[in-house]
């Protein structure tokens, strides 16, 4: 039973080493500044584009009836009925 304690602590003190030293490892914060420029047109076509039923193959359904941004562009479902 002691052996068993010992390992157990050993394990302990070896996560938290390896916590501590991944901590100290983080990148800098992102800024405003590492983002691309967005232009408002660029962005308007995208919308229009993604929510534009001409794009798929039978010409009925747009990419936003799946990939709505509701459920973060997923469908909710496990497995895609698709069409």
């Amino acid at each position: 039973m002691k052996s068993v304690y010992l390992a157990l602590n050993a394990l302990i003190i070896c996560c938290c080493s390896i916590s501590v030293a991944a901590s100290q490892q983080l990148p800098s914060p992102v800024t405003d500044d590492a983002f691309v420029a967005v232009d408002a047109r660029e962005v308007q076509l995208g919308r229009l584009l993604f929510w534009d039923p001409v794009l798929s193959g039978n010409k009925n359904i747009s990419c936003g009836t799946c990939h709505h941004p509701k459920f973060g562009t997923g469908d909710g479902v496990s497995l895609s009925i698709g069409e």
